[in-house]
């Protein structure tokens, strides 16, 4: 988004004051459902960082008021304003949060979260650890794990907190999330320091320098500085607040989000030997992402890939790229390997996403088939899931925008011609397999449903051939092929072939943008949109709902 790109030129020139004018007129401008609460966001962490807490708790709960109860990454809001209050210790405004109704209303995941962080306020870790664990029986919320697990730790129930992150089933950890500093933290208090070590070389993805040695000091070190990773937050925006059972010291030590180093301040005027021991070491040296511009080889994420994406037009690989990058706030920056481009979409419930484009259909140069096959030989991802465009069937059932999910696929290429009757009238028969896709993803995009509010979601089985069908008369005809059929598109069968291939998950979710008629032409572009934006919004909150990760 322009202004949020240009936001962020600004504040990297420290002309910060510019940038908070610049976003709050993007604030004024662009429609909710156009990643409006990134602005927000990027303008509360402006605010913060020039100790202006209260307007940028403020500002966000503007944003409560405005985007619609749980869409278009309304919740984000609510987790860094009820952080915000935690780090300035305003139970007074948290509690009014909590408390809102109406068009203030909290999701209920945000309620439990903000339950959790009212605990942590009033220093009652054991309450916090408890009220997360329980709620993380109905959300499948990675920061609300990561809050059980500190809470845990806060609360000296070391045991605890390492059945609570056993439950951390992601394959490979996401590169600068706090969950990898607790990890380290609990390795290090069971004197595991090799597995600590490994722990926070892949926390910081390099290797240590030679001044750096693994211990409780250098892990408060890291919660005391700025690191700014491709992926990742600083440890003190989800931890605040220290208790003396982390840090040793006498009392509490609380970080604002103003890049403010706290430890050396206290330490300096303590006389403790925890002072004398603390060495804070040389500041790291981090390369921030490049610009798209800079013309330096990037770094390439050959097997980092957990979940695969495969869109075919334009407006599908936009949808999902926005879309990502509005919950996850990560550019979606093109990564050349093997002569395709991927694009790394972030991390989202500890499993990291990449798009690829693929051309239309299924065979032809480029089509699905063999950008399947090639995304699973570059990153070999646990699951590959399609997402995008199709078209519906039954109009009386079905609206546009409804997200069609497959259960099966019908391939109707490949078939029989014969005669049939004393007439000899034309019979087709389709031939060839009727394939599922994989049962667990299916349970998984099931289970979403159970909870999600966006548009219409029906499963069932899916036509695919190499034909555009733009003509009623050949849709029923299709239909007629298969009755249970909910709607059809192109590149399903390379899909499912490659996947097969390569015993790889798969699965197909599209929005129906037209009915095949012969009227794909009418409102094609805004009807395309809804259809690939919400397409793309169940297929995140899906992955935010449970992790996607290699099945036994």
């Amino acid at each position: 988004m322009l202004y949020t790109t240009c936001g962020n030129l600004l504040a990297q020139n420290a002309r910060i004051k510019e940038a908070i004018e610049l976003l709050q007129q993007g604030i004024q401008r662009i429609p909710s459902d156009k990643e409006l609460h990134v602005l927000y966001i990027n303008c509360a962490s402006l605010l913060a960082r020039s100790n202006k807490v209260r307007e940028a708790i403020a500002i966000l709960r503007e944003g409560l008021s405005i985007i619609p109860f749980n869409k278009y990454g309304r919740h984000r809001l609510a987790e860094n304003a009820m952080l915000f209050c935690l780090a300035s210790k305003n139970d007074l405004i948290l509690e009014e949060i909590l408390a809102g109704n109406g068009k203030n209303s909290l999701e209920p995941e945000m309620l439990e979260l903000g339950k959790v962080l009212s605990a942590q306020l009033k220093g009652n870790w054991q309450e916090a650890a408890e009220i997360a664990h329980q709620a993380r029986t109905t959300f499948h919320n990675l920061l609300l794990l990561t809050e059980e697990v500190f809470s845990w730790l806060c609360a000296g129930d070391l045991n605890s907190a390492e059945k609570a992150i056993q439950s951390f089933t992601s394959r490979k950890s996401p590169v600068g999330h706090p969950i990898n500093w607790l990890k380290a933290f609990i390795a290090i208090k069971k004197k595991d320091y090799q597995l600590a070590e490994e722990i926070i070389i892949a926390y910081l993805d390099r290797p240590l320098q030679a001044n750096e040695t693994i211990d409780r000091d250098f892990l408060l070190y890291l919660w005391d500085t700025s690191v700014d990773f491709k992926e990742g937050i600083n440890i003190a925006f989800n931890f605040p607040t220290l208790p003396p059972s982390l840090t040793g010291l006498e009392t509490s030590i609380t970080r604002q989000q103003n890049d403010v180093n706290v430890l050396p301040n206290i330490l300096n005027g303590k006389n403790n030997s925890y002072k004398d021991t603390l060495e804070i070491p040389t500041p790291l040296e981090i390369t921030p992402p490049l610009h798209k511009e800079q013309t330096q080889e990037q770094t390439p994420i050959v097997n980092a890939a957990d979940v695969l994406i495969v869109t075919v037009t334009k407006v599908e690989s936009r949808a999902v790229m926005q879309v990502f990058e509005g919950s996850t706030g990560h550019e979606a920056n093109p990564q050349p390997i093997n002569n395709r481009i991927y694009f790394n979409l972030g991390t989202v419930n500890g499993a990291r996403v990449v798009l690829t484009q693929s051309e239309m259909g299924t065979s032809g140069l480029g089509a699905s088939l063999l950008t399947v096959h090639s995304g699973i030989d570059a990153l070999s991802p646990a699951a590959v899931i399609m997402v995008g465009i199709a078209f519906g069937i039954n109009e009386d059932k079905q609206s546009i925008g409804d997200i069609l999910v497959t259960e099966q696929l019908r391939p109707y290429e490949l078939q029989r011609l014969g005669n049939s009757g004393e007439d000899n009238q034309l019979n087709i028969i389709l031939r060839g397999d009727k394939p599922h896709a994989s049962p667990w993803l299916i349970n998984h995009f099931k289970s979403t449903d159970l909870f999600w509010n966006g548009a219409d979601v029906h499963f069932g089985v899916m036509l695919t051939g190499e034909k555009l069908v733009d003509n009623v008369d050949f849709r029923e005809r299709l239909h007629d092929f298969e009755s249970e059929a909910i709607g059809g598109e192109m590149e399903g069968a390379g899909l499912y072939v490659a996947c097969q291939e390569k015993k790889v998950d798969w699965i197909l979710v599209k929005g129906i943008c037209d009915w095949a008629d012969g009227n794909k032409a009418e409102d094609k572009e805004i009807r395309q949109q809804k259809a690939a934006q919400n397409s793309a919004e169940f297929v995140l909150e899906s992955l935010k709902f449970a992790p996607i990760t290699k099945q036994n």
